[in-house]
């Protein structure tokens, strides 16, 4: 009897877990895809206004051409 109890206890354990995958899947995605995806470039970067495209340097005032940080050049 005591076989037939544990077996029919188990059960339920595989069911919540197919729908915990189901339900915290796609945050799964956001949490740990997204970032390793980010971080090797293969999503494309925003361009943020007056900022160094390649380190975020603030770029205000700067009239050379060039990012005084790291040596990137500026596009318009």
């Amino acid at each position: 009897m005591i076989d037939w109890l544990t077996q029919y206890m188990q059960w339920p354990y595989a069911v919540a877990l197919v729908a915990m995958t189901f339900l915290f899947g796609p945050y799964l995605v956001l949490l740990v895809v997204f970032p390793i995806l980010n971080h090797y470039g293969f999503l494309p970067k925003q361009r943020i206004p007056g900022k160094c495209d390649h380190c975020r340097y603030n770029l205000t005032g700067n009239e050379s051409g060039t990012c005084s940080e790291c040596g990137n050049a500026i596009e318009d």
